[in-house]
């Protein structure tokens, strides 16, 4: 009730043309009192024409001038300084209507004396009454505020703060930093204390917000760290430079995310490389509705193709990302088609080739979820090696430049048959490099191998977030399992640059920094969520973790080398694979063999062949009592 008598345009308007009114007046009488020494405060009557005139010549100025359109509740040193010029303008214009009257009622020193205690009064006044109705209403309303820390006492720490000045939702108990030359001191009346702190107080916090935009991984990383033990929640404020190009306001803040966990900063791409890869092109993207492919196109956008040609079986995903890319394109101005076709189909997929002269082709299709793959063998089998055959093929035949296989760390010495369809689509893709090189054709193949993607479909971090926000438990498969994580930015900035290093038949990875341990990170992503770990060394936590067993094909850890050589490119983050030769007719004619099984639905044949094909294939115990 209160507050919304405090929101009514009419009685805020009301409130300061009489608050205007009475500064106006008593900067009056006090500046008469102080040039007058005959003056009082009987002459008051006899001057109330005067003051009446004043009075209508300040509001009138005030109205026309947009005084009272501003929101009072947000003023700041700018808005006074506007007062301070139109008081002025008025005073000028006072002066000059009293001599041409002759009247002495604003002689020089009173217009000086005047105008000082005027603009003195309408700043502290309005500033003063501004925070005390700010108070006022808070206290009617009886809102329990957020009781949070700001980490970080620098600039964007500061611009935090006024933010929260501003509502009445959150209480700033104090600032932490860890910097020496803010100890004892304060911002605004508000203590900074060093970190330490935050374990003494504790209980009287609910969240801390991290201002250090800037922060450098490492050390961002040790914060967390630290963090972590206070089971407390802990969120991000954007950089300075997405707040004042206004692209985030500053109270924008977002939760801990896992790339904030992997322990590396991202790594920048190749401007050079990315721009020689795609300028002018016209590139084609299989699965480009999914998360690698659809990241793929994205980046693509921003380097300026020719035609950019979206190919995927889900009518969901390829609408998804036709529509984005769309958005995307009012300032690019690329051709986009999006089409919805089975790539497995090579009678659609030869028409598409000859209708459009592609020059790099980015091949992301395929089924990929370990589990699923491993209960529908033939479907696994059939899309992710025949769908890779058809556009080797046809790259060739329609003088494509380059052709980039999508692979994955789980081709290295496979434990499932996801991942050792992916090594065959891997020898398929070389083989066609060796045919290419052989015959003088003008396509070049490789391949771009890396480890976990975070924000994938089936990446454990969204998982683990889902859980976390449903009050738990978190079901993770072993306690031991590592991983290799990269950003979904970086695995297609990777795949981009790659194919600009491609000379034909190479199989690319990055340099993707220390394995991380997935029971630790579950434990890091409940403490800085602000809740705590159950466990049987407490039963009073919030989120529990279950093991569940490893899944038929899953490994306890991940491996990007086959034979553990590998070759730095010109790229310091970029290595390529040195693989042995192979003998491709031998190859074709197994694929041959496993193609009409396939067809056939030879389920237990079929995968007896592709373990001839992928002699490595460390078999799941499913897998073996199906064949055995």
């Amino acid at each position: 009730m209160i507050k919304s008598i405090f929101k009514s345009t009419f009685f805020r308007r009301t409130y300061l043309i009489l608050l205007d009114i009475c500064i106006i007046s008593t900067s009056y009488t006090l500046s008469k009192l102080i040039t007058d020494n005959s003056y009082s405060f009987k002459n008051l009557n006899s001057d109330i024409y005067l003051l009446v005139i004043t009075n209508l010549l300040f509001i009138i100025l005030y109205l026309f001038t947009g005084q009272y359109k501003s929101l009072t509740k947000y003023m700041s040193s700018f808005g006074a300084y506007k007062i301070l010029i139109r008081n002025t303008i008025a005073i000028v214009l006072l002066g000059i209507v009293f001599n041409k009257n002759n009247n002495d009622f604003f002689n020089f020193n009173n217009l000086i004396v005047f105008g000082l205690l005027l603009n003195l009064l309408s700043a502290v006044l309005r500033f003063f009454i501004r925070d005390f109705l700010i108070f006022y209403i808070n206290l009617f309303e009886k809102r329990i505020k957020k009781r949070i820390v700001i980490y970080g006492a620098g600039e964007a720490g500061c611009l935090l703060l006024k933010t929260f000045r501003l509502s009445s939702n959150y209480n700033v108990l104090f600032f932490v930093d860890d910097s020496k030359r803010f100890k004892n001191r304060t911002i605004d009346g508000i203590p900074i204390y060093s970190p330490e702190i935050l374990f003494q107080k504790k209980e009287n916090i609910d969240i801390i917000y991290l201002a250090i935009p800037s922060l450098d991984k490492s050390k961002k990383i040790k914060i967390l760290n630290k963090l972590k033990d206070l089971s407390m929640k802990v969120l991000f404020l954007p950089s300075l430079k997405q707040i004042t190009d206004g692209e985030l306001p500053p109270d924008h803040v977002r939760p801990i995310k896992a790339e904030d966990l992997l322990g590396r900063d991202p790594i920048k791409p190749d401007e050079n490389l990315m721009k020689e890869s795609l300028s002018n092109k016209v590139i084609c993207v299989s699965g480009a509705g999914g998360s690698i492919g659809s990241e793929i196109c994205k980046q693509i956008m921003n380097y300026s193709p020719k035609f950019l040609i979206l190919l995927d079986n889900c009518e969901e995903n390829l609408y998804s990302i036709s529509e984005e890319l769309f958005s995307l394109n009012e300032k690019n101005n690329v051709k986009i088609k999006a089409v919805l076709i089975n790539i497995c189909d090579k009678y659609s997929l030869t028409n598409l080739f000859r209708k459009y002269k592609i020059d790099i082709l980015y091949h992301a299709a395929a089924y990929k979820h370990v589990p699923l793959v491993e209960a529908n063998p033939i479907s696994g089998m059939s899309n992710n090696i025949f769908s890779t055959i058809n556009l080797c093929e046809l790259s060739n035949i329609y003088e494509i430049e380059k052709m980039v296989l999508i692979s994955s760390d789980k081709a290295v010495r496979p434990s499932n048959i996801m991942g050792a369809t992916k090594r065959v689509c891997e020898i398929i893709v070389k083989s066609y490099s060796v045919i290419s090189k052989k015959n003088n054709l003008r396509t070049i193949y490789s391949s771009v191998r890396f480890g976990n993607v975070l924000g994938s479909s089936g990446s454990v971090v969204p998982l683990f977030s889902k859980q976390i926000q449903k009050g738990g438990p978190i079901t993770l498969t072993h306690p031991d399992i590592i991983r290799y994580f990269m950003t979904i930015q970086e695995a297609a900035q990777l795949v981009i640059q790659s194919s600009a290093l491609a000379l034909g038949g190479e199989i690319f990875l990055l340099d993707m920094g220390s394995p991380v341990s997935i029971l630790s990170l579950a434990k890091k992503m409940i403490s800085l969520s602000g809740l705590k770990l159950k466990d049987k060394n407490s039963n009073k936590g919030d989120i529990e973790i279950k093991m569940t067993g490893l899944r038929p094909g899953e490994k306890l850890y991940e491996e990007l080398l086959i034979n553990k050589k590998s070759e730095r490119t010109e790229n310091n983050l970029i290595f390529k694979d040195l693989e042995k030769k192979l003998d491709y007719m031998e190859l074709f004619n197994m694929i041959e063999v496993l193609k009409s099984l396939l067809l056939k639905g030879e389920i237990k044949e079929s995968i007896i062949q592709l373990k001839k094909i992928v002699p490595e294939w460390d078999q799941s115990e499913k897998i073996k009592k199906l064949i055995y």
